[in-house]
């Protein structure tokens, strides 16, 4: 009998989680919630603050939503992107590329490829942060860039192209 006992406590003792799901949650509902109220701000913020904690394609798609609201349809575009990688539901797929149809004539589009792909993408200067990795396809207010990427090795490699200048609607 005392070998079942001391099973059973080891049993019941309670499961400490890192709550990082929870919060994800909470932050994704208060952002679902200052959407339907039309407070994109507030809902993009809380929407991102989610998909820091757990990526996910769906809330991703829901900060692209939340930047077009706001007029900010370069950085809608990169998110609607993002939304559409890797396997998905079909619905999630339709909604994204209608959504990318609907902007793309508002933003400027320009393809980044390299040999091998994986490089981390950078516009301008790396110390703002990397817009994503190779293939990728940009969305962008009209100017002119300069894209760098770089790639993992033992000596890290990065090369530059020359300035570009994008136009929206191309």
């Amino acid at each position: 009998m005392a070998g079942l006992s001391c099973a059973l406590l080891s049993i019941a003792q309670p499961a400490f989680a890192d709550g990082v799901a929870d919060e994800a949650d909470l932050q994704f509902s208060i952002g679902a919630e200052a959407y339907t109220k039309g407070d994109f701000r507030l809902a993009l913020q809380h929407f991102l603050a989610s998909n820091r904690l757990v990526p996910n394609r769906n809330v991703m798609f829901n900060i692209a939503r939340a930047y077009e609201q706001l007029g900010r349809f370069a950085d809608a575009y990169r998110y609607y992107v993002d939304a559409s990688r890797g396997d998905g539901d079909g619905r999630l797929k339709g909604d994204v590329t209608a959504a990318l149809a609907r902007i793309a004539p508002k933003v400027a589009v320009i393809e980044v490829e390299t040999s091998p792909p994986g490089g981390t993408v950078y516009l301008d200067r790396k110390d703002l942060g990397s817009v994503g990795s190779s293939p990728a396809q940009l969305g962008l207010k009209g100017g002119t860039y300069a894209a760098s990427s770089c790639r993992a090795t033992s000596r890290r490699r990065c090369v530059t192209s020359r300035s570009r200048s994008a136009r929206c609607g191309r």
